[in-house]
């Protein structure tokens, strides 16, 4: 019966709930006591008065042995596996404890020493207990990156209920809140919840302190990752990648509400900043990095885009007018319509070769006017990087004279442009 019992004493709670246990000892109190003897290793003892006092003797002896086993086992284990043991001990201990309704006999005492295991555990391995809480807890609320989306939290935040379980999380022991203690009050008159550091209980860590604080975490680890892969080959590939992911990222913030704006805004600013830093030798010319570290001191085109203005109202401007086909966007990227229009680039070659014909050509130039200080028929001519259908070098007397000539009232196109510039304007200008 008891054969199991040297490797793991926490088989006797086995044999009481599954195996009748209890009555077999009460049987052996009034035959040999042979249970006792095998527990304590001795012939003879003492005389038991009654059958209550030989079980209790009984259970103080296994305690004695379980506690015993617990030392023993844990001293040649690591930190990992301590963890896991003292996780899966209390766990099974909890187990029985919730299952006590199915002894009928001697259930308090059996509670008792269950409850006496529990408190040992608790105050002896309450460091190792915390340990398991706190990864427990961090993994319900947040997800660590991998090489394909290094920046995963930012991904729940903007895509999934990243925003809700950080909400949640606020309350319970993670691995952002190890070195404070939760407080929490409230009353008719007052409320207050704060994270207080445990050094220093000055130190308080509102939810939105919390917020960046986490955020820094992934960050952190999601930087770690790009690292980890920057001796790939095709690393700067990959690190385009990601910066067009992040950019996602900033213009998906847009559609948030204001406190949650600002942390993607931030997370994104400092994660850029420090991929620009460590990897500016691979002279990556990303628009994410003429937002966000170029800034307002960005050297500007000749066409002097107006400076209140961001950039993804340009961004805007590409994708609409490539929908009512006004280049080709194959012929035509993002980044060389900004080039062209919105920076002040050095290369030469590059070029926006419309599709359409001249008339309408003059009017969609005319009409981006607005959001420019300097765009007009001379200084599109000046550039030379303005070309027609026929791919041939616009000129400010094609411009006007199409203006002033072309007959495009009452064209679906027209109305197109029309309505493309009404939705910027009002999107970005009012």
């Amino acid at each position: 019966m008891l054969s199991n019992f040297t490797d793991n004493p926490l088989h006797i709670f086995h044999l009481i709930y599954f195996e009748d246990f209890l009555n077999i000892l009460k049987q052996d109190y009034y035959s040999d006591k042979v249970y006792l003897k095998e527990i304590l290793g001795v012939e003879n003892f003492e005389e038991y008065p009654n059958e209550k006092d030989y079980i209790h003797s009984f259970f103080q002896e296994i305690r004695k042995k379980i506690v015993n086993n617990v030392i023993k086992e844990i001293s040649n284990l690591n930190e990992l596996e301590i963890e896991n043991y003292i996780s899966t001990l209390i766990s099974k201990l909890n187990n029985y404890k919730s299952n006590i309704d199915r002894i009928k006999d001697y259930q308090e005492d059996v509670n008792f020493e269950l409850e006496n295991i529990i408190k040992y555990i608790k105050i002896n391995y309450s460091d190792v207990l915390e340990n398991v809480e706190i990864k427990h807890n961090t993994s319900i609320y947040f997800n660590l990156g991998s090489d394909l989306t290094p920046f995963k939290f930012l991904d729940d935040l903007l895509y999934s209920d990243g925003f809700e379980r950080l909400s949640q999380s606020y309350e319970y022991k993670t691995i952002h809140t190890k070195d404070y203690r939760y407080i929490f009050h409230r009353d008719e008159n007052i409320f207050f919840e704060s994270w207080v550091q445990k050094k220093d209980m000055s130190y308080q860590m509102d939810f939105p302190k919390y917020s960046k604080v986490v955020s820094d975490y992934y960050s952190t680890a999601g930087l770690e990752i790009v690292y980890n892969n920057s001796q790939q080959t095709d690393f700067k590939n990959y690190l385009i990648q990601q910066l067009d992911t992040l950019f996602n990222y900033y213009l998906k913030a847009e559609d948030l509400k204001q406190h949650q704006f600002e942390l993607i805004c931030y997370s994104v600013n400092s994660i850029v900043s420090v991929l620009y830093s460590k990897y500016k030798s691979l002279d990556i010319n990303h628009k994410l990095y003429r937002i966000i570290i170029e800034g307002d001191d960005v050297s500007k085109s000749d066409f002097k885009p107006k400076r209140n203005l961001r950039i993804e109202l340009f961004i805007d401007l590409y994708i609409k007018s490539e929908e009512i086909e006004m280049f080709d966007s194959e012929e035509l990227s993002e980044d060389d319509f900004l080039s062209i229009l919105v920076y002040k680039e050095s290369e030469n070659d590059l070029k926006l070769k419309f599709t359409k014909s001249n008339p309408f050509i003059a009017y969609y130039l005319k009409s981006i006017e607005v959001f420019f200080d300097n765009l007009n028929p001379l200084t599109i001519e000046k550039s030379q990087k303005f070309y027609n259908k026929q791919n041939k070098l616009i000129k400010s007397s094609d411009l006007y004279t199409a203006l002033s000539r072309g007959n495009i009232e009452n064209t679906r196109l027209k109305s197109d442009i029309d309505l493309l510039i009404n939705e910027l304007t009002k999107k970005y200008l009012e």
